[in-house]
C-alpha cells in the first residue's frame, strides 16, 4: 500500500488545450477559470474533461486527447453524464470528417465502435449538493487517488457553489475560497494531480467594464485583481495561471482573457468549442 508522503511521479498534460496551456498542463499546477454567470465556465470545464480522457489516435486518425483518467467535481449542478458523452461523440465524428470520411462510414464507425464507453471509463464523477457533501467528496478524492494512479487532472466546479449555504433562519455562511481550494490539494497534492476550478465572479459581466478591446489598454495584472477583489482571493496556493471568461456583445462570441491576450471562441449547436483565434 501507498505511503501517505510518498508523491506519485506524472508527467505533465501536452495536449490538453494548446490554446490555453501552451507548454502543457503541469502536475501540482492550481488553474482558476472565472467568470460571470453564463460565461461558459462549465462548458469550457467540459471541453477540458472530454480533451482529457479522448484517444490519442483512433484508427490512425489523429483525436488530440491526452488518454488519461480525470475526475469532475460537480457542485450543484444536474446530471452531466449525457452531455459528456454527447461531446465526446461530436468530437469522434468531427475528427472522422476532417480526415476525409464519408457519412455512411462515420454512421457505422459511431455504431460499431465502444470508443465512448472507453472514454467515460476514464472519468470518474463527484457530486454533491452541500458543503458538508463537497468537504466529504474531498476526502474520497484523495481515497480514490490512492488507488488510481493514473489521474492525472482534477476540475472542480464551481468552487463558490456553496459560498451563501446556510440555516434555515435566512442566515448566510460565507465559505472562505482559500479555505475551500485548501480542502481540495490537500488531499491531491502527494499524487501530482492538475486542478483546474470554476469560480463565479460578479464584476465584468460585460466585456466593455473590463478592458477596451480595440485599445487594448490592459493589463495581466490589473485582470486578475479586477477578476479577484469580489472574492478576496489570497490562497497560499500559487495559481498557475488563471483565466477570466467574457462576453463581446458586438463579436457575438465569447472570449478568454490570457496573459498573452484576448483569444475569442464560441460553442457550435453540438456543443464543441471552436477556436476564433
Amino acid at each position: 500500500m501507498r505511503m501517505a508522503n510518498e508523491t506519485v511521479q506524472k508527467g505533465l498534460l501536452s495536449n490538453l488545450e494548446i490554446k490555453l496551456f501552451e507548454k502543457g498542463l503541469y502536475p501540482r499546477s492550481v488553474t482558476e477559470i472565472t467568470g460571470h454567470s453564463n460565461s461558459g465556465k462549465t462548458y469550457l470545464a467540459y471541453h477540458l474533461v472530454i480533451k482529457c480522457i479522448m484517444p490519442k489516435v483512433l484508427n490512425n486518425i489523429e483525436m488530440n486527447g491526452c488518454e488519461s483518467q480525470c475526475i469532475y467535481i460537480s457542485c450543484l449542478q444536474p446530471s452531466c453524464v449525457y452531455e459528456m458523452a454527447t461531446l465526446i461523440e461530436n468530437s469522434i465524428v468531427a475528427a472522422l470528417r476532417d480526415a476525409g470520411c464519408s457519412r455512411d462510414e462515420v454512421r457505422s464507425f459511431i455504431q460499431q465502435d465502444k470508443t465512448v464507453l472507453k472514454c467515460l471509463k476514464r472519468l470518474t464523477i463527484f457530486k454533491c449538493y452541500s458543503y458538508a457533501e463537497y468537504l466529504l467528496c474531498c476526502h474520497n478524492v484523495g481515497l480514490f487517488l490512492k488507488q488510481n494512479s493514473n489521474v492525472q487532472l482534477v476540475i472542480l466546479d464551481s468552487i463558490n457553489a456553496f459560498d451563501f449555504e446556510g440555516p434555515r433562519s435566512g442566515r448566510h455562511r460565507y465559505r472562505n475560497i482559500e479555505k475551500n481550494l485548501d480542502h481540495l490539494t490537500c488531499e491531491t497534492e502527494n499524487f501530482n494531480v492538475a486542478v483546474v476550478y470554476t469560480k463565479l465572479s460578479q464584476l465584468a459581466k460585460r466585456q466593455n467594464e473590463l478592458y477596451n478591446c480595440s485599445e487594448k489598454t490592459w493589463r495581466y495584472k490589473d485582470t486578475i485583481s479586477l477578476a479577484s477583489s469580489d472574492s478576496k482571493f489570497t490562497s497560499r496556493i500559487p495559481l498557475s495561471v488563471r483565466f477570466f471568461l467574457f462576453d463581446d456583445e458586438e463579436k457575438k462570441c465569447k472570449g478568454i482573457l490570457t496573459e498573452k491576450g484576448a483569444i475569442w471562441y464560441t460553442f457550435s449547436k453540438a456543443g464543441r468549442l471552436k477556436w476564433l483565434s
